[in-house]
């Protein structure tokens, strides 16, 4: 008899909300998130033979890649890092003084002594003590140590700049700024060829990352009486199909495949939901293990109860027409956030491994094509691991795809391959994959606000729809949705210090605004 195998279903989701503002992108992250974390993600993928891989991108993130990468776009910490120090206002000058150490400081600043000297510059809040070789050594130290060690050891003239160390030019600079380009390039031309060669999947969160549940009905925050609920109820489901039909679209058009799978923005579901990803063609979406234990409970087995069976979440379930796997929250949030601390990353990564061969051995007795779903970040995690996790990512990679037991597959073709009816859901609860709630995009009275003036904006959008031709509503629309993203609610609660997130939605709100007012329409 054929031995049991436990899938490992493994999902890095990719996301920056939009940094655009006019022709130019404010931020720098796409930009410098390719170069260190979605290229040598791909790249270490590439050289295991057997690896399955699952990557989620935003809509959004994807379509600012290939603006990048097809159209050469550029941001304003580019334009700054390219001008001559004398040339920079005072305004420059602080911005680079104060913005230009935005990384983890110890693997990408304290190992460099030069750039640790002008760190502790910048901590000392003192601008002015900044030469114009300070300032241009920051330039070039800010985008430099964004470059990953696969990059770097390709690369002879980026090794020599990391030897060179201090007293830099203009031409350093140039050639950073026209090799990162260079690595956006190759980056999305990868992600293409390894899903053709079917080494990995892609799938898709709504474009912009709204959450979908709020979007369809803010009332949905009812199930949290701890949580107040926005004083006047925002519903617009047909939102949410724009969003997940448009990701969808967009990325089929790139990638000449069909997306048939989805991580929700922020894990976050609920019934309405699932059935309008469903309705768009998704086959399968991911979400936190906690969703799954308060959709299963009931009075005779409280959530204390039900989540202690762990075999619950090996597998995926029906929902409608709906498959839905459930990541194991513990080995996910292990990965994210706890492996980045141990000293020895090779022992890290088989300890992630020795764990799925417990759960392997836990569960091939009782549940049949058992499937373990890791669903994290693909990005902000590896500025605190060594190296960028490349020892961690390689080594786990290769002690599964050498273990018998364990397999790595993505979900398509779990579901392609599964030949046992899977288990219903009565129910699925409403929540994300933070607090099993929504609680960091609404319920607070600050974004309560914004949920209170999306409400009115939109009202008044519908009111006068009469006045507008299908252009002009479209162009209005298009910039209402930017508005319903995540990431603009996430930063209220979270207190994002340069406020460059309020900064681009309040752009956004007064692009609206004005558009309305050509059209005379008052809000």
């Amino acid at each position: 008899m054929k031995e049991p195998v436990t899938d490992i279903a493994l999902l890095w989701h990719l996301h920056q909300p939009l940094y655009k503002v006019n022709r130019s992108y404010i931020l720098p992250w796409v930009r410098l998130h390719a170069v260190k974390d979605y290229y040598p993600m791909a790249k270490i993928a590439e050289q295991v033979p057997s690896i399955k891989l699952t990557f989620n991108f935003s809509g959004i993130l994807l379509q600012q890649l290939l603006d990048y990468a097809q159209n050469s776009v550029e941001d304003y910490y580019q334009q700054v890092s390219l001008k001559d120090p004398k040339d920079l206002t005072p305004e420059e000058r602080v911005f680079i003084t104060e913005r230009f150490f935005s990384i983890h400081p110890k693997w990408s600043i304290l190992p460099y002594p030069r750039y640790k000297e002008l760190y502790q510059k910048h901590t000392a809040k003192a601008p002015k003590q900044f030469s114009h070789q300070d300032i241009l050594d920051t330039q070039v130290y800010f985008n430099l140590i964004w470059f990953h060690s696969i990059s770097i050891e390709k690369d002879a003239r980026l090794k020599k700049l990391f030897k060179k160390e201090k007293n830099f030019d203009a031409d350093d600079k140039k050639y950073i700024i026209s090799k990162q380009y260079e690595i956006l390039k190759e980056a999305v031309a990868l992600y293409k060829k390894l899903f053709t060669e079917k080494k990995i999947e892609v799938s898709v969160s709504p474009h912009y990352h709204p959450i979908i549940p709020l979007v369809c009905d803010t009332d949905i925050m009812r199930n949290y009486p701890y949580l107040k609920t926005p004083g006047r109820r925002f519903r617009h489901p047909e939102d949410a199909h724009f969003h997940i039909s448009h990701a969808k679209k967009f990325a089929e058009s790139y990638f000449e495949q069909p997306i048939n799978g989805s991580w929700p923005s922020e894990g976050s579901v609920s019934e309405q939901a699932c059935d309008i990803f469903s309705q768009e063609g998704i086959k399968w979406i991911a979400t936190d293990e906690d969703i799954l234990f308060n959709s299963l409970k009931n009075a005779a087995l409280p959530y204390e109860e039900i989540s202690k069976q762990r075999h619950l979440v090996s597998r995926p379930y029906a929902f409608e027409n709906m498959s839905i796997f459930f990541r194991d929250k513990n080995i996910s949030n292990m990965m994210s956030f706890v492996y980045q601390n141990w000293d020895n990353q090779a022992a890290a990564a088989k300890d992630v491994a020795h764990h799925l061969e417990n759960i392997h051995n836990a569960v091939s007795g009782m549940n049949k094509e058992n499937i373990v779903l890791i669903a994290m970040d693909g990005e902000n995690a590896w500025e605190y691991y060594h190296d960028n996790g490349r020892m961690f990512l390689t080594t786990f990679y290769q002690t599964i795809a050498g273990n018998k037991n364990l397999r790595f597959t993505t979900p398509n073709d779990y579901l392609e391959r599964r030949k046992l009816p899977m288990k219903r859901l009565q129910r699925v609860a409403p929540g994300s994959w933070i607090n099993a709630d929504f609680s960091v995009w609404a319920g607070s009275t600050q974004n309560n606000r914004y949920w209170f003036w999306l409400k009115q904006l939109r009202d008044t959008i519908e009111q006068n729809k009469e006045k507008l031709d299908a252009r002009a509503y479209q162009k209005i629309m298009d910039i209402f949705y930017i508005l319903e993203g995540s990431d603009w609610y996430w930063w209220n609660t979270y207190k994002e210090a340069s406020g460059e997130f309020k900064n681009i939605f309040s752009h956004y709100l007064d692009k609206l605004q004005k558009l309305l007012e050509e059209h005379q329409i008052s809000t």
